[in-house]
C-alpha cells in the first residue's frame, strides 16, 4: 500500500474510531450524571482535571517528536522509545506523588483525596500510553489504536454500567476506570513489543537533546492544558463539587467536540508540511483551505448547540441538570475558536516557529488563573465560562496575529462566509421549528445546512472523492 493509501485509510480508521468513542463517552456521561448527582457528577470531573493538570506534564509534547525519531531511525526504534520509556517513567513517579501531596494539602475531603490516589493509576496509564502509541503512528498502523480505543472504551462503558447498577459508589468507578487503561496500556506494549523490543534504557546524550527539542512544545502543551483544564479545579477549591458538576457536562460535550479540528488538522499537517517545501503559494493554498473547512464544521455545531442546548442537556443528563444549559450556550462558543486555533497552531508547527507560541499561551494562562480567581468566589461556573472564552479569545488573536506577521498567510475566498451564512440559515430554521421533537429538528437543520453547501457549490466533495479513490 502506497503511503498516500495509507494515510488515507488511517485517517479514515481514526474518524470512525473516534465517531464510536465518542458515542460509547456521551452515553457513559449519561448513565454517571444520573447515578452521581450533580455533586457526586462534579467530584469525578474535579478528580480527571485535577489529574490531566498533572499529566500533561508527563507527556510534556515528546509525542510527535517519538514519532519522528522512530521514523528517521529505523532499526532503533526500540532503543528511541525505551530511553523514553525510562524517561517518562521517572517523570510519572516524581508528577504523581507531587500530584497526591498537593492534594492533600488543597483538598480536605477525602473522597477527592482518595480519588486522586486510585485515579493517578489511570493518567500514568494514559501518559505511558503513547510510548507504544508512537511506534504505530510512525508506521502508519493506527487501525491498530483505533480498534484498541475502541475496546478500551468499550470496556470502560461496560464497567461504568455495571458499578452504576451494583451502587457501587465513586472511588469504585475511579478505581475500575483505572485498571481499564492500565490493561490497555499493558495489552498495546505488548503489541508493541513483539514488533521491536524496547528495553528500559539511559542514553543520556540523546535525552538530553530530545527534551531541549520538546521545550517549546511541551511549554506550549502544559500552557494549554493549564487554561483549558484549571477552571474546574479552581470551581471545586472557590466554590464547590456542585459547581463543578453544573459546569463539567457542558465542558465534557466540548471535549467530544473538540475532537474534530485534532483529527482534520492531523490529517492537513503532513501536506502541509510539504506545501512549505514547494513554496508560499501552495502554503497558502493549503491554509486557506484549512480554514474555509474548519469555519464549514464549526459554524452548525455552534448555531446548533446554542439553539438546542436545553433539549441536549436534557437527554444527556436529566433535569437535575437545567442549570448547566446556560453554560453551555457560553462555552459552545470556545468550540469556534478552537477550531480556528487548530489551524493557526498546526501551522506555526508545521512551519518549525512553535516556539513563538509560547508567549500568548503563557499570557493566557495568567489571565485565566487570575481572572478566575476573581470572578469564580463571585459568579461561580458563569464567572469560569466566560473567562474560558476571553481567554481562547486571546489565543486566537495573538496566534492569527502571529500567523500573518510571519508567515503571511490570511483566509482567502468566500467560502467561511457562505458557511456562516448557510449556519445561520440553519438556525433560523431550527428557532421556527424548536418546538418539535429534537431529533426532527436536528434532521432538519443537517438537511438545510448541507442543501445549502451544495446550492453554494461549497460542500467539501472532493475530499470524500480522494479518499475513496484511494482505497
Amino acid at each position: 500500500m502506497s503511503n498516500s493509501k495509507k494515510i488515507a485509510y488511517n485517517t479514515i480508521v481514526q474518524v470512525i474510531s473516534r465517531v464510536i468513542t465518542a458515542a460509547i463517552s456521551l452515553v457513559i456521561i449519561g448513565y454517571l450524571t444520573r447515578y452521581l448527582d450533580v455533586t457526586g457528577w462534579g467530584q469525578y470531573n474535579l478528580i480527571v482535571a485535577y489529574l490531566g493538570l498533572f499529566g500533561v506534564m508527563v507527556d510534556f509534547g515528546f509525542f510527535l517528536l517519538q514519532v519522528r525519531d522512530v521514523v528517521n531511525n529505523p532499526g532503533k526504534e526500540g532503543k528511541i522509545l525505551g530511553n523514553i520509556l525510562s524517561l517518562k517513567l521517572v517523570l510519572t513517579v516524581i508528577v504523581f506523588t507531587l500530584a497526591y501531596l498537593v492534594a492533600l494539602a488543597v483538598y480536605d475531603n477525602p473522597i477527592i483525596t482518595t480519588g486522586i490516589l486510585i485515579g493517578s493509576i489511570s493518567q500514568a496509564s494514559i501518559s505511558l500510553l503513547h510510548i507504544p502509541n508512537s511506534l504505530f503512528q510512525a508506521r502508519l498502523q493506527m487501525h491498530v489504536v483505533a480498534v484498541a480505543n475502541i475496546i478500551a472504551r468499550a470496556a470502560y462503558g461496560a464497567v461504568v454500567i455495571w458499578a452504576v447498577f451494583a451502587n457501587l459508589g465513586l472511588l469504585h468507578i475511579v478505581g475500575l476506570v483505572s485498571l481499564i487503561n492500565l490493561l490497555t496500556f499493558i495489552a498495546m506494549f505488548w503489541i508493541a513489543n513483539r514488533m521491536i523490543k524496547i528495553r528500559l534504557g539511559w542514553d543520556w546524550p540523546y535525552l538530553k537533546k530530545f527534551i531541549l527539542e520538546a521545550l517549546p512544545i511541551g511549554a506550549t502543551t502544559v500552557l494549554a492544558m493549564i487554561y483549558f483544564r484549571v477552571d474546574t479545579v479552581m470551581l471545586g477549591y472557590l466554590a464547590n463539587d456542585y459547581a463543578v458538576g453544573i459546569y463539567s457536562t457542558p465542558y465534557k460535550i466540548l471535549d467530544v467536540i473538540l475532537t474534530i479540528p485534532v483529527i482534520f488538522m492531523s490529517s492537513v499537517f503532513p501536506i502541509m508540511t510539504q506545501a512549505i517545501v514547494q513554496g508560499r503559494e501552495h502554503l497558502q493554498r493549503i491554509f486557506a483551505k484549512a480554514f474555509d473547512y474548519s469555519v464549514m464544521a464549526a459554524a452548525p455545531i455552534v448555531t446548533g448547540a446554542f439553539l438546542l442546548s436545553g433539549p441536549i442537556i436534557n437527554i444527556l443528563s436529566g433535569s437535575g441538570y437545567a442549570a448547566s444549559i446556560p453554560v453551555l450556550k457560553i462555552l459552545i462558543w470556545v468550540t469556534a475558536l478552537s477550531f480556528l486555533g487548530a489551524v493557526f497552531n498546526y501551522t506555526m508547527i508545521a512551519n518549525g516557529k512553535q516556539s513563538l507560541l509560547v508567549w500568548p499561551y503563557l499570557t493566557a494562562t495568567i489571565f485565566n488563573v487570575v481572572t478566575n480567581s476573581i470572578f469564580i468566589p463571585k459568579y461561580s461556573y458563569f464567572g469560569a465560562a466566560y473567562t474560558t472564552i476571553f481567554t481562547e479569545l486571546i489565543v486566537i488573536i495573538w496566534v492569527g496575529w502571529i500567523v500573518y506577521s510571519q508567515l503571511k498567510l490570511t483566509p482567502s475566498g468566500s467560502v467561511w462566509l457562505k458557511s456562516i451564512f448557510s449556519a445561520l440559515v440553519m438556525g433560523v430554521g431550527i428557532w421556527v421549528t424548536r418546538d418539535y421533537n429534537f431529533f426532527i429538528v436536528a434532521a432538519l437543520a443537517v438537511t438545510t445546512y448541507a442543501t445549502l453547501l451544495f446550492a453554494f457549490n461549497i460542500f467539501p466533495t472532493g475530499i470524500a472523492r480522494q479518499l475513496m479513490n484511494r482505497r
